[in-house]
């Protein structure tokens, strides 16, 4: 579903000379919306296409960018729990720069559209469970991070959630829309009563839950969402491993996520976007009434730096740091510096905002806050 500033900011991009092809949901498809973007020139399937049947949900919030020219440094895949509608959840979204893991979405979109031509190709197009694995590699280096990427339902997401959940060694955090798995729910009790921390909040999305009752009476620190305006639902679907692995996209964790559906699942090592995953973690955990305490020291290491936020200097307890914005983006490496003066690598003094710091070894340890 599209909003009307989506809308215009991909006809927008047609108008300009982009290549644009869309699949949504068969219940979206004669909305408004949707028909404004075939008028204007831009082709839309939905999951019934061809041979395909519409008896599951087009699921999928992906979006590949630049894959297609021949310049393998602007490759974009926007993914997540995000619907680009007018109801605004608690989602979340997130964009890697890869041209590995764009393929392989693109891959998929190929897949599902029939081919690698502008106009789709009924006869070829395969959606649910008429897919097939069209990756040679579900696993794709970056730097020293590591992603994988799985689709639904060809590739059974759902068992590689259970893999990398069961090799906590310390902590297991989630939000969730829908949890109904029972293997996942077995995988979670059986790492609690090993004394691994496990803690999650769920949307209550049916009033009766038999994973959630289960979860709470083995002890599992579970909580209902706490939803205020402008929220309407607590839509995410993301899991924390040790504050080191997130596991998103948007497959929920049930049988037509993971069994049915057009999906896609995402699992990120890197521990600067865990630290970040987790902190809005316990930003709604605490609302939903659940305390982290102690815990929280353990996962979270007191980071100092002073003072903070700050004007014009802060200054550091160690050297070899580097500085990151907002968007991910290096500002400054301070290399024997003890102090950052808020300008960036070229000198140019940075705006104000917040700000990321990483030590030697690529961990995230903190952020700082840049004033006037």
């Amino acid at each position: 579903m599209f909003n009307e500033v989506v809308v215009d900011s991909l006809i927008a991009a047609k108008n300009r000379g982009v290549r644009i092809r869309i699949i949504t949901d068969s219940s979206y498809y004669d909305r408004e919306e949707v028909q404004g973007l075939i008028s204007a020139g831009i082709p839309v399937i939905h999951e019934g296409v061809g041979q395909n049947s519409t008896s599951h949900i087009m699921h999928n919030k992906f979006i590949v960018r630049d894959f297609c020219d021949t310049d393998p440094s602007n490759d974009f895949v926007w993914t997540g729990s995000f619907n680009a509608g007018d109801f605004i959840h608690i989602d979340n979204g997130i964009i890697l720069r890869s041209s590995e893991v764009a393929g392989a979405y693109n891959d998929e979109f190929i897949q599902m559209w029939g081919g690698n031509t502008d106009e789709p190709d009924s006869l070829e197009a395969r959606t649910g469970a008429r897919k097939h694995d069209v990756l040679n590699t579900h696993v794709f280096a970056s730097g020293n991070d590591s992603v994988w990427v799985y689709f639904s339902p060809q590739d059974n997401p759902i068992v590689y959630v259970c893999e990398f959940a069961s090799r906590a060694r310390s902590s297991i955090a989630y939000l969730i829309y829908s949890f109904t798995r029972d293997d996942l729910k077995d995988s979670l009790i059986a790492l609690h009563n090993r004394g691994i921390w496990v803690g999650g909040v769920h949307e209550d999305n049916s009033g009766i839950n038999p994973v959630f009752t289960d979860l709470e009476n083995a002890g599992v620190d579970v909580h209902w969402a706490y939803i205020s305006p402008p929220y309407n639902l607590l839509h995410a679907k993301v899991m924390i491993v040790d504050t080191e692995y997130v596991i998103t996209g948007s497959m929920n964790w049930s049988n037509n996520g993971t069994g049915e559906n057009d999906e896609n699942l995402v699992i990120i090592k890197n521990d600067f976007i865990a630290r970040q995953y987790w902190d809005w973690f316990k930003m709604h955990f605490e609302e939903a009434g659940g305390q982290l305490g102690v815990f929280d020291d353990e996962v979270q290491p007191r980071f100092i730096a002073a003072p903070n936020p700050f004007v014009h200097r802060v200054n550091f307890p160690q050297s070899h740091l580097k500085i990151y914005d907002a968007t991910g983006r290096l500002v400054r490496d301070l290399g024997e510096l003890r102090y950052w003066d808020g300008k960036d690598s070229m000198g140019n003094m940075v705006k104000s905002g917040v700000y990321f710091v990483e030590d030697g070894k690529n961990h995230y340890i903190g952020k700082i806050v840049k004033v006037r």
